[in-house]
């Protein structure tokens, strides 16, 4: 059973000061295992250690560090896998992880889920991207996440949809089709140099 408790620390004039951040202590595989919860508030820190312990019983691996992973590091991260193994083109990596930059930086990545996916993708919509721009976009924000599972800084990774390509661009032939008045009686047929009406032979009796 686990257990809630704020460290106290002795001052040079001998009084003791209680520090106002929660910190919990569970156990796992027998051996306890003392945390930071990060947060001055008793409920959110029962939450933590409630959701520390789920994980012991699941036997899913704890991570402390990982809820504090950013995407800055996690972005860097890739990027360094990229140029060392040189299976991505820098240039339009940075190209993609500027855009998002500007709306996940500062962002814990564990608590990136399909909510701040879809604020990502209003807030690109509403700036006249397409949706296939928009997908390739979060397919790299995708990559970063298991790449950072893959290093130990993601605990689980979050199921995210991504939105549709959208329609495809009208080509010249589409466009013609649309545009083209026919005429009874005029040929319409591509190579001639000019329209030609159409002779119509009336035969007199005699």
């Amino acid at each position: 059973m686990g257990s809630l408790y704020r460290k106290r620390r002795k001052q040079p004039d001998g009084s003791v000061r209680v520090e106002s951040v929660w910190w919990c202590k569970y156990y796992r595989d027998g051996r306890p295992v003392q945390e930071s919860t990060g947060t001055t508030k008793e409920k959110e820190a029962r939450t933590f250690l409630k959701r520390r312990e789920g994980d012991v019983a699941k036997g899913q691996p704890v991570l402390p560090r990982a809820e504090k992973v950013r995407y800055e590091e996690a972005a860097a991260d890739l990027r360094a896998h990229y140029e060392a193994t040189g299976s991505r083109d820098l240039g339009e990596y940075d190209r993609r992880a500027a855009h998002l930059q500007r709306v996940f930086a500062g962002r814990r990545i564990a608590g990136i889920d399909q909510v701040a996916v879809n604020d990502y993708t209003l807030r690109r919509l509403a700036e006249g991207v397409v949706g296939s721009t928009i997908r390739r976009e979060l397919g790299t924000l995708i990559t970063l996440l298991r790449r950072a599972y893959r290093n130990g800084k993601l605990i689980r990774l979050p199921v995210l949809d991504r939105p549709k390509d959208g329609k495809p661009r009208e080509g010249f032939f589409g466009r013609l089709q649309d545009t083209r008045t026919f005429t009874p009686g005029i040929s319409t047929k591509p190579g001639r140099g000019s329209r030609e009406r159409r002779r119509t032979t009336i035969r007199l009796g005699s």
